[in-house]
């Protein structure tokens, strides 16, 4: 996540060592890239077209940000997992993964080569979504 003090720098630096950038922000900031000269390409990816989109969104963002060289997947049962829970939602997705990652990182172990389905379980038994992502309960005309 691309913070607004941040962004200046980071374009700055970009331009002048002729790198591109991968940014996630909920900010427009394509003005910025204007006043650089600099092309912007946007997609939206709030919502996956799909299980095998999802897979491809989540390993491609799992492969961007790994620490190291070590690689981390998700199983297929995991992502049929994430799937059948979240559907096509990919900003809870990340969310939720965050999470999985954070608590790994709270006991001091290093994620696996593969997530499996039972961890992801594990974590979503304590987990709440955001409170813009948490369902809303309906509410009950009394006659």
């Amino acid at each position: 996540r691309v913070w607004p003090w941040n962004i200046w720098r980071l374009l700055h630096q970009a331009k002048r060592h002729l790198v591109s950038l991968l940014m996630g922000t909920l900010l427009n900031i394509w003005h910025l890239f204007a006043l650089r000269g600099m092309r912007l390409r946007t997609r939206r990816v709030a919502q996956a077209d799909g299980r095998a989109h999802l897979a491809t969104v989540i390993q491609t963002r799992l492969t961007a940000f790994r620490i190291d060289e070590t690689a981390v997947t998700l199983t297929d049962e995991s992502l049929d997992y994430l799937w059948a829970t979240f559907g096509s939602n990919l900003r809870l997705v990340d969310f939720f993964l965050y999470e999985v990652f954070q608590q790994l990182a709270e006991r001091g172990e290093r994620p696996p080569a593969g997530i499996t389905p039972r961890m992801l379980h594990a974590v979503k038994a304590r987990w709440e979504p955001p409170v813009a992502h948490r369902v809303k309960p309906q509410s009950v005309r009394r006659k």
